[in-house]
């Protein structure tokens, strides 16, 4: 397990490494550049993860129900959970709830929209996203 402190008793703010291939989607792709990240990071207090992030001008190549996010596998969720997302449709006038899934065990996020398995994401050229949530890690 991986604890940052700034002293005893404070946790610090950690910065994910960027890396293009850690964003996919279930079908097409979800073209992230470095630019985009406005933030990607997480904080450990114990076994709890608070995880912050925000992205914007991302491209989505194709209709697609699900975005994923790999995880470092020291965060690997220790429990089945899900949050919020707030995401802006491809217009870029209107946003939107959706949500964030973890699966017990494996070290990735899942985006949806609000009505997981029925709604899609659209293509677009300007899909921005953000989140903070808070889980669980092994």
């Amino acid at each position: 397990m991986i604890q940052v402190f700034q002293s005893p008793g404070k946790a610090v703010w950690v910065d994910l490494t960027f890396n293009a291939a850690d964003f996919t989607a279930t079908t097409g792709t979800w073209t992230v550049q470095a630019g985009d990240v406005q933030f990607l990071r997480y904080m450990l207090i114990g076994k709890l993860c608070i995880f912050r992030m925000a992205i914007s001008s991302t491209v989505l190549s194709n209709i697609t129900q699900e975005l994923r996010f790999a995880l470092p596998a020291a965060l690997t969720p220790a429990v089945h959970d899900h949050g919020t997302i707030d995401y802006i449709n491809p217009t870029g006038t209107s946003h939107f709830v959706g949500r964030v899934v973890l699966d017990a065990g494996i070290a990735r996020l899942r985006f949806t929209r609000q009505n997981e398995g029925t709604d899609s994401f659209q293509v677009a050229t300007e899909f921005n996203i953000g989140t903070t949530f808070l889980f669980e890690i092994q």
